[in-house]
Order: structure tokens, then sequence, then C-alpha cells
């Protein structure tokens, strides 16, 4: 006999709509971005698929405020500050570091002659103390504090990118 939390969890309904509108809705966006290389950023096309994925974030949201049980975003855990601040930096630190990856590494293979793979090696150490930082994140929390990790988790990308 399955034991009741087994059971519930078999009676959850998927959330279908929610999770149909985030995927198209990223998968077009992330279509759009990488085809404004081909064509213009400011082509009909670009900007038409930029907007139909723009679009669909929203509706994301929507349909995610509307399911009774079991969405696929609980919407009112980000009524709670700390978790949508930390989402927020989680979110600007990933953005930062990603364009500082392609652009150093673009950088480093057109200007400084670099090939892909010793321009990999070079920002390597700033990658080895993201892994490091994000791993080590939990202890860090109890050794000090939550306002000290985060200091922390903004100060070894930024060594590391200096090393």
């Amino acid at each position: 006999m399955l034991a009741e939390p087994a059971l519930q969890l078999a009676r959850r309904r998927l959330d279908i709509a929610g999770a149909a509108t985030v995927t198209i809705g990223l998968a077009i966006l992330v279509y759009g971005t990488l085809e404004a290389d081909t064509r213009a950023w400011g082509s009909t096309a670009t900007i038409i698929t930029l907007a139909i994925g723009c679009a669909l974030l929203p509706a994301f949201v929507v349909i995610e405020r509307r399911v009774a049980q079991y969405p696929l975003v609980p919407v009112g855990l980000f009524r709670r500050r700390s978790l949508s601040a930390a989402n927020a930096v989680a979110i600007a630190i990933g953005a930062a570091q990603f364009g500082t990856y392609v652009f150093l590494s673009l950088c480093m293979q057109r200007t400084l002659g670099y090939s892909p793979f010793q321009s990999g090696l070079a920002v390597l150490p700033a990658g080895i103390s993201t892994m490091t930082g994000s791993l080590l994140g939990a202890r860090a929390v109890v050794t000090l504090g939550v306002r000290g990790q985060l200091a922390l988790a903004l100060l070894l990308p930024v060594l590391g990118l200096f090393a």
C-alpha cells in the first residue's frame, strides 16, 4: 500500500499551461536573440519574435496566479522581500559574470591573439572561485550570517576576475 504523501503526489495535476508558456516564451526570446546575429536587431522578424517572447512571460505570471493547486512557481513566494532581493542579486551576478566571460574571451582572442583554449584558461580562476563560493555558500550562511555570505558571494567572483 502507498503511503499517504505518495498518494497526494500522485493526485497532483501538472501545470501544463504554465510550463508551456514559460518554456515557449524563453525559447522564443533565445531564438530571437540568436537570429538577430543574421538579421538586423531592428528587422521586423526580430522585433516580432522578441515581442512574442516578451508577451508570453507576463502571461506565465498571470497563469501562475490563477492556478489553484500546485503552480509551477508559487507567485506568493515573491512577496517575501528577502527572497526577491536574493533572486535579484543572483540574476544580476549571473548576468554580469556571463557577459564578462563572453567579452573577456572575445577581447583575449581578437585583441591579444589568444586561442579559444588559452582564453578559457585565462578566465578559469573566476569560474573556480564562483564554483567554490557556491559550494561553500550554505556553510558561509551559518558562519557569517546572511549579509556576510552575500558580501562574500559578491567578492569572490571579483577576486577571481582580477586573478
